[in-house]
């Protein structure tokens, strides 16, 4: 065990491990006296693992695990002790305690936390487990019979997965909804809201309280006008109607932050927030510590609704909270109680588990068909296969002739992207500004890295670069009218936040404003007004989350990269709706295709119980 501490060394030498991972697990040690250099190495391995999105040090992986998001290096191998001598000298130590004690770390089974960490997963679990019970509604078998056919028109004998999760969320606090682009969510979710305000007005002669949130407030605009949409195809009174165009909000300005302060929230376990159905949208953008708080500060009798798509890349920070969540639903059946109720109400037959099956598994709905793309879509085939892991159908997709939408083409800096960029993006150096904001949404570059020749830096400069050329803008200037831009900075005096794009044009007179999509129209702001932004030519993949555009192109980088995986391609390819470019090679692809994120976290165990 001694070379552990060359371990640690070794791999800050190598960049792996920060200087903070180093310190941290140096404090730790030297506050309590700790001398074995092999739990030193599991602290520094813990506080490496936090950073990259982990919420635990999973022992059992013996070392650095090879697949962290946001981690552009090789990775690197870490000889560690064995398992059993590793868990018991952990164990041993006294930086580790019982869950009543103060301990910094805590040891659960081969899971190796920070004491906060473990706390905030433990008390997520257990809210949500508490939400997994049945509820009774206010309204009549046949009142609400009528409910569901009027929305959802009648049952054909088959399965409307869109109606069973509104018979789940009308008899569970909580909901978990999840499915790719083009199932209707959002659709599903608009019905939901008016299900549930009927509901509660028949019991009460009132209509609820509704909070709709996302964790970005692009998210949160993008829900707001998706609802809208969908309300004015509803068959609903204007009160009700007007429940569902509520408009959405983020997480943090729900919950209310205190001022400086990042972690603490006004609304919490003793003031609620105000509202008797909340609805999360893209939640698997939302990590661990965020969605603990939220689920805290939502009352015992509110309804709770998850939507999103667990198959896309978890958040940035700790945990994967809507993949630990679905666990194994689609492969495990109803218990014979739900499937009944949903068969009573809206006629829908739904898989039956044999035998006794988690209490949370009657709260999750994945929907599954696809209301975007044909069944010989080329896109929609490529996602599928990508999903399940199929490297070799993944390749057939996209050398066949037959799949005109779906395109591999090798990236050499060179013509085939130019062409394609300038053609797709010439429309933002147009006269008229709505032309320039339309061609925001039609097409975009994707990049799997932020730096190098493939990365989104060297992308957008080279792109930046010919088409300031081919329009004639002036050179030498920062700023110029067709910039795209990207805020990067949330800012509520502004009304712009991180994820937002528009674009810059001139003005009468002289000078440029940047203008920005609202609603059926665009706004317009100074320069000098503008919280932070970069140009946006090209955007990580992960910036790409809950957007959407006519055509993408992705651009690969030319050898295989820790942070290149399933779920990156496969978020990449479902921002598109028409057309997607592929820039590398298929070896590359199927390498991306075979290579999973991974993160360390027992919320799964907790919810659907051990392995």
């Amino acid at each position: 065990m001694a070379d552990a501490d060359n371990d640690v060394r070794s791999l800050r030498s190598a960049g792996v491990l920060s200087s903070l991972d180093q310190h941290f697990a140096r404090i730790l040690c030297d506050v309590v006296g700790e001398t074995d250099p092999s739990v030193r190495l599991a602290s520094a391995l813990l506080s490496r693992a936090l950073s990259q999105g982990h919420v635990c040090l999973d022992l059992s992986h013996r070392g650095v695990p090879s697949n962290q998001v946001g981690d552009d290096r090789d990775p690197v191998a870490v000889e560690v002790p064995d398992v059993e001598s590793w868990h018991a000298a952990i164990a041993a130590s006294p930086l580790v305690g019982d869950t009543t004690s103060t301990s910094p770390l805590v040891l659960d089974g081969f899971r190796l936390y920070s004491r906060r960490y473990w706390r905030l997963e433990t008390d997520l679990a257990s809210r949500l487990l508490e939400r997994c019970v049945d509820v009774e509604p206010s309204m009549s078998r046949d009142q609400l019979a009528q409910l569901f056919t009027r929305l959802f028109g009648p049952g054909d004998g088959g399965t409307d997965w869109q109606r069973v999760a509104a018979v789940v969320a009308l008899h569970r606090r909580l909901c978990v909804i999840t499915g790719g682009p083009g199932t209707g969510k959002t659709h599903t979710v608009a019905k939901i809201v008016v299900v549930l305000a009927e509901e509660h007005r028949a019991g009460s002669g009132e209509l609820p309280d509704v909070l709709l949130v996302a964790p970005t407030g692009k998210a949160a605009n993008r829900l707001g006008e998706s609802l809208a949409a969908a309300a004015s195809t509803l068959d609903c009174d204007d009160e009700v109607r007007q429940l569902v165009c509520t408009g959405p909000m983020t997480i943090h300005r729900a919950l209310r932050r205190q001022p400086r302060t990042r972690t603490r929230f006004l609304h919490g376990p003793q003031d609620p927030l105000p509202a008797d159905l909340v609805i999360v949208d893209e939640a698997s953008m939302v990590d661990v510590a965020l969605m603990s708080r939220l689920v805290a500060a939502t009352r015992r009798r509110c309804r709770l609704v998850l939507l999103g798509d667990r198959d896309q890349l978890a958040s940035v920070e700790a945990g994967a909270i809507l993949a630990d969540l679905g666990g194994d639903a689609e492969r495990t059946g109803f218990t014979p109680a739900a499937a009944k109720r949903i068969a009573r109400i809206g006629g829908d037959v739904v898989p039956v588990a044999p035998g006794e099956v988690p209490v949370i598994r009657d709260s999750i709905v994945a929907l599954s068909r696809n209301y975007r793309y044909a069944a010989a879509s080329g896109i929609g085939q490529l996602a599928a296969a990508i999903n399940r892991g199929a490297a070799d159908e993944v390749a057939e997709v996209l050398v066949s002739e037959d799949v005109p939408d779906v395109v591999l083409c090798p990236w050499d800096r060179g013509s085939p992207v130019l062409d394609r960029a300038r053609g797709a993006l010439r429309r933002l150096f147009a006269d008229d500004v709505g032309e320039r904001l339309s061609a925001l949404g039609a097409f975009r570059i994707l990049c799997a890295l932020r730096r190098g020749p493939y990365g989104v830096e060297g992308v957008n400069r080279f792109i930046e670069e010919r088409m300031r050329r081919a329009s004639a803008t002036a050179q030498g200037e920062e700023n110029y009218a067709g910039r795209p831009i990207m805020i990067v900075q949330n800012d509520i005096e502004t009304g712009l936040f991180n994820g937002d794009v528009g674009v810059m044009a001139p003005v009468v007179g002289g000078g440029l404003r940047a203008w920005f999509p609202q609603g059926e129209g665009a706004r317009s702001l100074s320069l000098g007004r503008l919280p932070s932004f970069e140009t946006v030519y090209a955007t990580t993949v992960h910036k790409s989350q809950g957007s959407e555009f006519d055509e993408v192109a992705i651009v690969l980088p030319d050898q295989q990269s820790p942070i290149l995986n399933r779920e990156l391609l496969y978020t990449a390819v479902t921002r598109a709706k028409s057309k997607v470019t592929i820039y590398g090679t298929l070896e590359i692809v199927k390498l991306a295709v075979s290579q999973r994120v991974e993160r360390a976290s027992g919320l799964r165990d907790r919810l659907w119980g051990d392995d």
